[in-house]
């Protein structure tokens, strides 16, 4: 979330700067009628393509990329190896079921608690992951759409404001006007390429990152429920699950893991 943000209001630093140095009237860049074409344009055209019903979910997803994940894949093997020693120590699937865990673990502790075979929690696992892939996918894909739509009324908007631009000039011999009114003309273009590339595309690609993140760690949770339903040694759990980090991830935790574990003995 942090870095959204940041880059965010860097963003938007830059341009104001920009604005403010290359123009002493910075209200010449805001233009109600640029406004109303590329963002009503942009509107209408995704309500044509994605419907009335898709656009509530669409703005709900631009939000999405400022929101910070409250979990992370070492976060998920910790719970997972936790959950594996407490197995160990004969807690059942339901025992453990309302623990303040990610929800696809609770998912995997009530398939355990159905008494599911190995091959029926992999398979299940699968289809629940092929899920969340098309639906990230096709929220990925909508953002996408969106996007090509804001240059291409920006243009509209630029094309109306010269025909009115080359009208005006056939009957007006006032040179000094085309100037200020081609300025206006362009703006359209301004604020269809600032919409495409500063906010919907850069949110797609944000949207994309925090997907991959998440299908990874709903991966880790795959098999970690599939090593606790076999009752696996903690310790081949934790060495499982270890092997999904990065080298220098996988030294931080195992440290602290044997950090951890020489704390409770001292104790």
């Amino acid at each position: 979330m942090r870095s959204s943000v940041l880059g965010l209001f860097a963003g938007l630093l830059i341009v104001v700067y920009s604005v403010i140095h290359t123009n002493d009237e910075v209200f010449t860049f805001l233009n109600g009628i640029s406004i109303l074409i590329v963002f009503g344009g942009t509107i209408s055209a995704a309500i044509i393509t994605h419907g009335v019903g898709q656009i509530k979910d669409i703005f709900f997803m631009f939000f999405k990329a400022f929101k910070t994940s409250k979990y992370d894949e070492v976060r998920t093997i910790k719970e997972a190896i936790e959950i594996s020693k407490k197995v160990s120590q004969g807690y059942s699937a339901h025992d453990l079921a309302n623990g303040d865990y990610h929800p696809y673990v609770k998912d995997g502790l009530r398939l355990i608690e159905n008494q599911f075979s190995k091959e029926r929690i992999i398979s299940i696992s699968k289809r629940m992951l092929q899920e969340r892939a098309n639906h990230y996918k096709t929220s990925i894909d909508q953002l996408d759409v969106l996007g090509k739509y804001p240059p291409a009324f920006g243009m509209m908007g630029t094309i109306i404001g010269l025909i009115a631009v080359m009208k005006k000039m056939g009957v007006d011999t006032g040179i000094e006007n085309v100037g200020p009114n081609m300025a206006v003309a362009l703006i359209t273009t301004l604020y269809g390429i600032f919409l495409a590339n500063y906010v919907i595309h850069p949110i797609s690609d944000n949207l994309a990152a925090r997907s991959e993140k998440d299908l990874k760690i709903r991966r880790i949770i795959a098999e970690a429920i599939v090593l606790i339903q076999q009752k696996e040694d903690p310790i081949y759990v934790r060495e499982m699950l270890v092997a999904y980090l990065l080298p220098a991830q996988r030294a931080e935790l195992l440290a602290e893991l044997n950090t951890t574990r020489i704390n409770k003995r001292a104790a």
